[in-house]
């Protein structure tokens, strides 16, 4: 039989937990409970809104109940058997209940599309297409399909016999498809934004016929479980957001959440499930899945199909061994010769039936070595030691046809490519002839069946544990047990044992401080050959990546956010996070990557971009990765993942930020390939606020003939300044000619100053300005009345430092250093010094913190966070190095510069 093929009942408890994946992502129902909670009308109870997640999140339970059920039973747990069977024979009993109650009769719609629901594109349609073209298959979903495929096969095997299997794979169905309203919340919350719910809601309730949304009703009033809804004309959803504060306390939340998975067992006739969360309504399939439900309703209907198709009659007796008086063997290998002796052997329609190890095989005869008093034939390759016998021909031959048309039907099913492989499979005759001593042989090698290490080949603990090893073998007259090389635990201090009593060894708590792997090999002895197998015991730990917080910034933001933001202002997104190592190995998560996209809550967004770590200038930066430590700080530039959102997604439409964090490989040692973790969150919803921009003109200035800066460096320190305050890009013009260039030295004139820079820039300040009385004059132009600030940049790079004429003023100096320039542009937007690191005439240091910033601020322009050599931020209205806005700072200013 292929080794990918497998019998009912018989996959071990760990091949079928791979094969049969958990239906549910359950790590994004919090993500959809905390969208709903924002996204609840303002006079929702807290208890109608717990009663209505508990409602559309019924289905994923039972799923996820069904899943558990079904992973026991078909590891051959009798009673989960039973268990199963019966939540199956539930489902379908209430589904026909159901469509009594509103169809007045037993639908089939998911066989027959006659019955009134729409009707689904046949197997050979087109695979369909996103109406906008795009691809969605990389975004994170509440549901997975292959569990769902697995679940409906898994039903399929378990009533494999049963009259009712066709109504048993409709209630799973049925229960897929009401699992639907769940993950196309979900997707919708991905996709738009916590205000896509409400008319995913209303337009899913609107699909129910009206009798469903009265039985809603009348099971949900004598419960008090109206959820302030109103099942009229009108279906309402969940309308509107009621403002920035979330409605339920973050707490009350969390606790619903917390209990949300275990608060119900399964159990279909539970009468907090409303009727409208499972119904059979094949006319409403999301749009994205259809493919999926169309592959699967096929399959159901070829499951429903091959089960029809009985197996022959097996006759009276199908084998024997009666007649056989002795058997003689010139060896145990393969061509020896083999002679059966005894009476009445020649039986018409009879074949001999020789043990293999997968059961018993027809061996043909040569003619005339087949009489009534002996038998001889050569031993093929493969036999093993068993009872030799004899098989009735006719019913063999036709139980193969059966099998192979059986297993035809199978090769149809799994082509479909919505099931996984593992379909029922139906093995050719083996069964073999009672063993009555006299017809046992002894030939071929031995055979391991199994060798595994708490049930699994390749076992990976996460964690001291004990450990077992257990095997199963077939003709073998000697087992040896051996530990390779000296790593790991081993009974006794020995390096092998022979001859074990029973069929397993403990060997006591496997341990290691660091990823490792401990071998242990079998070798059984039959009596023509020998068989090896290793088991390896790999110690590793799974890095548990979660995500800490999100820390969305336009240079400064605090922890928890109340900073505004500013309409097209560069954005960037940190993203700390955090591992479950607890300090085993190094205590580090490397190579972890991570992307952003954006989603705008009235629809639409950005494609993912990759984090800008190590970028310069900052840009998204394809393969980029951080090493995740156990305490990563803010003040540390690469503790955290790094996105530079596109300029262009600086709007004022409300958006959220969905966020994907992943390590592959992680721990990989020798045959163990290592942890792939990914978790995804999506951030609050930011909303973003008009500033006016500033227009600035430059004068390039010779100061004490160090030599005048060019355009492109005015333009330059002008762009960078302005990026420290919370206002877009400025507009930038040159000055004119007259006062666009001044000089240290000579006579004083238009062009010159005498009398250093507090001469120049009273200067200048009077030619921006106009006085009171020549605001009088006809003929006189103010150039203060375009609201212009005049911005004169010196040649030399750090010489001078900067000057502004007033608090708040028009005109200032700067030499070509960021932050003096920005400091300078404050003073004249009204901001005064802090006084301290000689600065004065301004607010006192204690109201600043004694000039340092307790939040950590972000510049996008060098792509680094903003600290000193103590590893802090000053104030940029101090006179100290490393000098930004503190939070109160932005406050002040964004006030000023106003709309």
């Amino acid at each position: 039989m292929p080794a990918s093929r497998t019998n009912y009942l018989s996959s071990s408890l760990a091949d079928l937990e791979r094969e049969l994946p958990p239906p549910v992502h359950w790590e994004h129902v919090s993500s959809l409970g905390y969208g709903l909670a924002r996204s609840a009308s303002a006079g929702t109870r807290l208890a109608s809104f717990e009663r209505f997640l508990w409602a559309i999140t019924g289905p994923l339970r039972k799923l996820d109940a069904l899943h558990e059920l079904a992973l026991s039973a078909l590891a051959g747990n009798p009673d989960a058997v039973r268990a199963a069977s019966c939540a199956l024979d539930q489902l379908a009993r209430r589904a026909m209940q159901r469509d009594l109650l509103i169809h007045g009769k037993v639908t089939a719609c998911a066989v027959e599309p006659a019955c009134g629901c729409a009707h689904l594109p046949s197997r050979d349609s087109a695979p369909l297409e996103s109406p906008d073209g795009r691809s969605h298959v990389d975004e994170p979903t509440l549901l997975n399909e292959l569990g769902l495929s697995g679940l409906l096969l898994a039903a399929a095997r378990l009533h494999r016999h049963s009259p009712h299997l066709d109504s048993t794979l409709n209630a799973v169905m049925d229960l897929v498809n009401s699992a639907g309203l769940a993950a196309e919340l979900f997707k919708a919350l991905v996709r738009a934004g916590d205000e896509a719910l409400a008319p995913v809601l209303a337009q899913r309730l609107a699909s129910l016929p009206q009798e469903a949304l009265q039985s809603l009703d009348e099971a949900m009033r004598p419960m008090s479980m109206t959820m302030d809804l109103d099942f009229g004309t009108d279906v309402p959803g969940l309308p509107g957001l009621p403002g920035v504060d979330q409605l339920f306390p973050k707490k009350d939340i969390d606790n619903i959440l917390a209990t949300l998975r275990g608060k119900k067992r399964f159990d279909p006739d539970h009468l907090l499930d409303p009727n409208f969360v499972v119904h059979r309504s094949y006319d409403y399939v999301d749009y994205w899945n259809l493919p999926f439900f169309r592959c699967v309703r096929h399959a159901k209907e070829m499951l429903a199909d091959r089960a029809k198709i009985p197996p022959p009659n097996p006759p009276v007796p199908v084998t024997w061994a009666l007649g056989i008086s002795s058997i003689t063997a010139s060896h145990a290998c393969a061509g020896a010769t083999v002679v059966i002796r005894g009476t009445h052997l020649s039986i018409p329609g009879a074949v001999l039936l020789v043990p293999f190890a997968d059961g018993c095989h027809v061996v043909p005869v040569d003619a005339g070595r087949w009489t009534d008093s002996t038998i001889t034939f050569t031993l093929p390759a493969g036999a093993i030691s068993g009872p030799v016998g004899f098989g009735d021909g006719a019913y063999i031959k036709a139980y193969d046809v059966w099998a192979d048309q059986q297993n035809q039907l199978a090769d149809q099913i799994r082509a479909l490519n919505c099931l996984f492989p593992d379909m029922p499979w139906v093995s050719p005759f083996r069964q073999c002839p009672p063993d009555l001593g006299v017809n046992h042989i002894q030939a071929g090698a031995a055979i391991i069946d199994a060798f595994t290490a708490n049930g699994a080949g390749l076992l990976v603990l996460e964690s001291d544990a004990p450990v077992t090893l257990a095997w199963v073998v077939r003709n073998a007259i000697e087992v040896r047990i051996s530990q390779i090389g000296t790593l790991g635990p081993f009974p006794g201090g020995f390096s092998d044992i022979v001859n074990p009593v029973g069929t397993s060894l403990a060997l006591g708590n496997v341990t290691a401080g660091s990823p490792s792997v401990f071998t242990y090999r079998l070798v059984a002895r039959g009596p023509c050959g020998e068989a090896t197998q290793d088991v390896q015991v790999v110690v590793s730990r799974r890095p548990k990546l979660s995500i800490q917080g999100i820390e969305i910034t336009q240079g400064i933001q605090t922890i928890p956010a109340s900073l505004p933001y500013v309409v097209g202002k560069p954005i960037v997104v940190r993203v700390t996070v955090r591992h479950g190592l607890n300090g085993w190995a190094d205590d580090t998560v490397p190579h972890v990557v991570g992307r952003l996209r954006v989603r705008y809550t009235a629809g639409g967004g950005s494609a993912w971009f990759d984090a800008a770590n190590g970028s310069f200038p900052m840009a998204p930066n394809p393969g980029t990765s951080i090493t995740v430590r156990p305490h990563p700080q803010r003040s540390r530039t690469d503790d955290t993942l790094n996105f530079l959102v596109p300029l262009i997604y600086s709007t004022n439409l409300p958006c959220l930020y969905a966020i994907e964090v992943r390590v592959s490989g992680f721990g990989a040692i020798g045959p163990f390939a290592g942890f792939d973790d990914q978790v995804a969150v999506l951030s609050d919803v930011c909303t973003f606020e008009t500033r006016k921009a500033l227009d600035v003109r430059y004068g390039m200035v010779n100061f004490n003939n160090q030599g005048a800066p060019t355009a492109a460096q005015c333009v330059s320190v002008i762009n960078a300044g302005v990026a420290l305050l919370p206002t877009p890009a400025p507009h930038i013009s040159a000055l004119p000619m007259g006062v666009r260039m001044a000089s240290g030295g000579g006579s004083p004139g238009k062009d010159k100053f005498i009398g250093g820079k507090q001469a120049f820039i009273d200067q200048v300040d009077d030619e921006h300005n106009c006085s009171f009385l020549e605001s009088f004059m006809p003929f006189m132009d103010c150039p203060d009345d375009d609201g212009a600030y005049w911005a004169f940049i010196t040649g030399a790079a750090t010489s001078i430092g900067g000057l502004a004429s007033d608090i708040p003023g028009n005109c200032l100096l700067s030499d070509q250093t960021t932050v003096i320039f920005a400091h300078e542009m404050a003073h004249c937007l009204n901001q005064r010094h802090v006084n301290t690191c000689g600065a004065s005439g301004g607010d006192s240091a204690s109201a600043w913190n004694n000039g340092y910033l307790n939040d950590f601020a972000f510049d996008p322009s060098a792509n680094t966070v903003v600290v000193d050599a103590t590893g802090r931020t000053t104030e940029l209205m101090t006179y100290c190095n490393g000098r930004w806005p503190a939070p109160q700072r932005w406050d002040a200013l964004f006030n000023y510069i106003g709309p």
